[in-house]
């Protein structure tokens, strides 16, 4: 290698390494700020489930959110990872969630050691350059992935590592190496481990790859050593989650998922309707509909769902007849997109995608679900960049060029951390709405009492010398599920002594709360506090 070569080459690791640390170091400063400035990240509810959770099984009390039984509605690397910082900093509320921050900032530090590691062999490293830069920095879609500490982070590491260990085997053509599968595979179990709906890639994964060695004439014995190196670390890893689950706390898949399964089927729902049972809906509606009278339910559901679903139709015939296009027109792109192992990212994440937008029961779907979507379009846009990046330099314009990467990752890494200076100040005596509302709670009840609440996290961690129940269900145990689901639910809350309810009027409306609640609260004081409504209610059986 050239002494300009080395230079280019440590000038492009200096300007990953300013990527990283700019993000570690903004978690840093985060974890330093008042706490009514860093609450203003964790702004999603949700991630309390995994910090009351976690409270528990390192105070002893097992795996549970309420203390009423064994929950396993999480996924369970991201649960490892946050044991022993609530274990270092057990008796306090605030230290752990510092220490959460932490430990984002270095998984996005790793993540993006991940992405350039592989990436630069693969695209080059301008268009990795550009794409950490464009993605990570950005506030808004640094948010998507950061998703206020679930386990989003983590998952987006893991699903990198993945795609870095099936693209170095693919580019160095050691597809049927055992060895190199192997890496593959103990890569998808990291994957799947940190959110298990990875999964649903990875064995897209698996059947691409059972289908290339059958084209490459693998006999069986070698292509059963090759889908065991690939699939076994995935088995053991998530098989062991699974038999914990069912036999600690009585079911195999997590209860949160059941939850959402559920959710998709029910009428009058505050959490929206699964496609799948949209379309089983209609066709109901044409099966119990006389033939005369199918022109005008055609009518109706041409005005509800044509001006919502031609656009997105006409996009994506156009997206899929320019990408085969370009796919036939320039063989080479072909064959890098293969080098690259983006078939299996495409092909894995479109699934996952129609699994989500078909199967799921919660609509809107939540930013952190999305994780291999939002991996694959970053590979995807590092993919075309490459290409810009390559007309670009047969034009002899290589120095102009890297000055242009340079002052982009400098400037954004610049924006990104004022952004976070600006967003979360060193000042800040405005108490946050988690702690307003915890401290509003302990108020107006008695620390004897059981309350219930929906999305119930970060109050339930905060008001910490309170029992809260988790009233929808997805961090409960799976027999509050299950009494819910058989129309027992009431049942269920008032042997465990249900006093008082904490929400909005819809939960004497909307299912499946309605079945439990309607005529059974009466409100008695409400809260008011930075555009969030929290009614007391008392619960009459």
């Amino acid at each position: 290698m050239s002494n300009l070569k080395r230079r280019v080459a440590r000038w492009d690791v200096a300007l990953a390494l300013l990527i990283g640390a700019t993000l570690l170091g903004v978690h840093l400063y985060l974890a330093l700020t008042p706490a009514n400035s860093f609450l203003r990240w964790f702004h999603f509810d949700d991630a309390f489930y995994y910090f009351k959770t976690a409270q528990n099984i390192v105070a002893g009390r097992g795996a549970t959110f309420d203390g009423t039984g064994a929950t396993n509605g999480f996924h369970p690397l991201w649960m490892v990872l946050l044991l022993p910082l609530f274990a270092v900093a057990r008796g306090s509320l605030i230290l752990p969630l510092r220490l959460v921050l932490v430990l984002v900032g270095l998984l996005f530090a790793a993540s993006v050691a991940a992405f350039y590691r592989e990436g630069r062999q693969q695209f080059g490293a301008v268009a990795v350059l550009l794409v950490l830069s464009g993605w990570l920095l950005t506030p808004r879609l640094y948010l998507q992935v950061a998703a206020g500490g679930m386990e989003s982070t983590l998952s987006v590491l893991g699903l990198l590592t993945f795609w870095a260990a099936l693209a170095a085997m693919e580019r160095a053509r050691r597809g049927t190496d055992p060895r190199a599968v192997a890496v593959v595979g103990f890569a998808a179990a990291f994957a799947m481990l940190a959110r298990l709906d990875n999964a649903l890639l990875v064995a897209v994964t698996g059947l691409m790859l059972l289908a290339r060695w059958r084209r490459a004439g693998v006999g069986w014995r070698q292509m059963l050593r090759l889908a065991l190196a690939f699939g076994l670390p995935g088995f053991v890893g998530v098989g062991a989650f699974l038999l914990w689950s069912r036999l600690a706390v009585g079911t195999w898949l997590p209860v949160s998922s059941q939850v959402k399964m559920w959710w998709g089927g029910l009428d009058g729902t505050v959490y929206g309707k699964a496609w799948r049972y949209r379309l089983t809906h209609t066709a109901g509606r044409f099966f119990h509909t006389p033939l005369r009278d199918w022109p005008t339910l055609f009518e109706r559901y041409r005005a509800l769902w044509l001006p919502r679903l031609l656009p997105v139709a006409v996009l994506g015939l156009v997206a899929a007849a320019l990408g085969w296009w370009l796919w036939k027109r320039y063989p080479r792109w072909r064959l890098n997109f293969r080098r690259a192992a983006l078939d299996f990212m495409l092909w894995g994440s479109l699934f996952h995608a129609c699994y989500l937008e078909l199967c799921s029961g919660l609509s809107p779907l939540r930013d952190w679900y999305w994780s291999a979507e939002i991996v694959t379009a970053a590979l995807l846009g590092a993919f075309l960049l490459a290409a810009a990046a390559q007309w670009v330099e047969a034009r002899g314009l290589q120095r102009g060029l890297r000055a242009l990467t340079a002052c982009v990752v400098v400037l954004m890494s610049v924006a990104f951390a004022r952004w976070a200076w600006r967003a979360y100040s060193l000042q800040n005596g405005h108490l946050h709405v988690y702690l307003q509302q915890a401290n509003w709670v302990e108020a107006h009840t008695r620390a004897t009492d059981v309350l219930g609440a929906t999305g119930a996290g970060a109050l339930a961690y905060f008001a910490a010398r309170r029992k809260i129940l988790n009233l929808d269900g997805l961090i409960a145990p799976p027999a509050y599920f299950w009494a819910l689901r058989s129309g027992r639910g009431a049942a269920y809350l008032q042997a465990h002594g249900l006093k008082y309810v904490l929400g909005q009027y819809w939960l004497t409306q909307a299912e499946p709360y309605r079945r439990i609640f309607a005529d059974h609260l009466q409100p008695l004081t409400t809260d008011d506090y930075d555009g969030q409504r929290l009614t007391l209610y008392e619960y009459r059986p």
